[in-house]
């Protein structure tokens, strides 16, 4: 019981981190981030609003997965948020066929592939310790008898 809480605290913790560094880079280079999604289809009407909701959501995200008393909502947002962000990758990279390189201030070399393999696997962490906490808090709730 309690390396099943350590696992789910262990996770929800490098997903904040990541989270929290992704959202405070976006919004220590605001005028990048928000020139950065004025060029990209689908969301140039709302560019200057997402250049403030996303990274918000990401602190956000990342302060409920370390505060609070229920990690299993914050793990399933987590994967929410982590849907969109594929589904929207995709859509402007399949779909809309714009040759644009993703936003990351820090990483030179960052490519679309790159942001939708740490994406999946991001997502693939929470759903499974999604699956450890809720096990964790009810046993029987998965056992086959």
């Amino acid at each position: 019981m309690k390396a099943k809480k350590i696992l789910v605290d262990s996770i929800s913790l490098l997903l904040a981190v990541e989270f929290f560094y992704e959202g405070v880079s976006k919004l220590f280079s605001f005028r990048a981030y928000h020139a950065f999604l004025s060029h990209m289809p689908y969301v140039q009407l709302f560019s200057w609003g997402l250049a403030v909701l996303i990274p918000l959501t990401e602190i956000g995200l990342a302060t409920g997965l370390v505060f609070s008393k229920r990690p299993v909502a914050f793990l399933v947002a987590t994967v929410g948020a982590l849907v969109i962000f594929v589904a929207w990758i995709c859509c402007v990279y399949f779909v809309a066929h714009v040759l644009s390189w993703p936003f990351d201030p820090f990483w030179l070399r960052m490519v679309w592939l790159h942001k939708i393999i740490i994406a999946l696997a991001m997502c693939w962490l929470a759903l499974g310790a999604a699956w450890v906490a809720a096990y964790m808090n009810n046993p029987s709730a998965s056992s086959p008898a």
